[in-house]
């Protein structure tokens, strides 16, 4: 789903959150539900139109990601401050993907040579094996 989407369910779970929750229970309920509302959220995404591949070519995709990259920056501005618990918290998934997980895939492509630093799959499968 969009960062928009993830965004905006984060801001109306803090508002629930420290509307009913006492301190400190609202921060934590607010960290726990709007991180695992991102996987709720994701797998609506599977049943609707939206592509894990880019589709530069078609004029409908390139427009709609338009929209959404300019409505996912103004709601992030203006929902940051006083939301940023929320905002953050659901897209923390997106985040380590896309700015962490991806980053270090882009520059093992580029350098074949490099170990499997990143991959914590194959590290935990070193382990396991071991035993």
């Amino acid at each position: 789903m969009e960062a928009i989407t993830h965004i905006l369910t984060g801001v109306v779970l803090q508002i629930i959150c420290f509307k009913y929750a006492p301190f400190p229970w609202n921060y934590i309920l607010t960290v726990f539900i709007s991180f695992f509302s991102h996987f709720l959220i994701d797998s609506l995404a599977k049943i609707t139109y939206h592509t894990p591949e880019p589709h530069k070519e078609d004029t409908f995709w390139v427009t709609w990601h338009i929209i959404i990259l300019v409505a996912s920056i103004g709601s992030a501005i203006y929902f940051l401050i006083p939301y940023w618990l929320g905002a953050i918290s659901a897209n923390a998934i997106d985040l380590w993907d896309w700015a962490i997980m991806r980053t270090i895939q882009k520059r093992k492509k580029e350098n074949e040579n490099m170990d499997n630093w990143g991959e914590i799959g194959i590290i935990i499968n070193t382990v396991l094996s071991q035993n």
